[in-house]
């Protein structure tokens, strides 16, 4: 059963606000010791006593380099998907549906973003949900997402296979995010607004976040088949 527009986002700012915010730390931190770019925030740094000759210390700078990088990079270009295969009932090979959808959706390359955020975070996220493809072609559409753009909420997370209620964020062509909430059933979603609250079906649906609000859109059942 859907959850109402109210609940929705009840549920939503419940995530944003507690599960999301409390691995927002760890994350960014994680997210900044791998960054190499010029403007970076982290530098790994060379303790060296005080009283160290002046050679001593060029050779500390020379060594502050950051392996991290390299680490999750390594790791991630040897752990792919290079075939799919199973057997049919009447004993034949059948890489068909399974395999065909994988390369539309280009999982051949984009894998590797998810082994990444994976090996650097620690977890990493997938959805699947019904798309349209070229000439109204109806398909899985798989989308990837880091626990910076997903966070997820379990009863109990070392027990539990599936969440029970999920958030991603995702950028629209005009910039303006979109945050989708998943349950069992459902996905929900929500735009983040640059302007006052707004009245849905008679109630104030929506909540404060950052300098504008987050309305509600729609929602449609998500078909993921999380088993109840």
């Amino acid at each position: 059963m859907a959850l109402s527009k109210a609940n929705a986002l009840v549920a939503l700012k419940t995530v944003l606000e507690n599960q999301k915010l409390n691995e927002a730390t760890r994350l960014e931190r994680i997210h900044a010791a791998l960054d190499v770019s010029p403007h970076r925030l982290f530098h790994p740094t060379v303790q060296i006593p005080e009283d160290a000759p002046p050679l001593m210390r060029e050779l500390a700078r020379k060594s502050e380099t950051n392996y991290l990088p390299l680490l999750v990079k390594t790791f991630s270009q040897v752990m792919k998907v290079d075939g799919y295969q199973t057997v049919t009932s009447d004993g034949a090979d059948d890489t068909s549906d399974p395999w065909l959808w994988w390369q539309r959706n280009r999982m051949d390359s984009r894998q590797t973003g998810l082994t990444r955020s994976a090996i650097s975070y620690g977890a990493a996220y997938a959805t699947v949900l019904p798309g349209i493809y070229g000439r109204g072609q109806q398909g899985p559409a798989i989308s990837l997402y880091s626990p910076r753009k997903m966070t997820a909420l379990y009863q109990d997370p070392e027990a539990d296979e599936w969440p029970m209620l999920a958030v991603a964020v995702d950028v629209a062509g005009d910039g303006s995010r979109i945050f989708s909430l998943f349950d069992e059933e459902f996905v929900y979603r929500f735009g983040d607004e640059m302007k006052s609250l707004q009245a849905v079906d008679g109630a104030e649906l929506a909540i404060p976040y950052g300098t504008g609000s987050l309305q509600y859109i729609d929602q449609s059942e998500h078909e993921l088949g999380i088993p109840r």
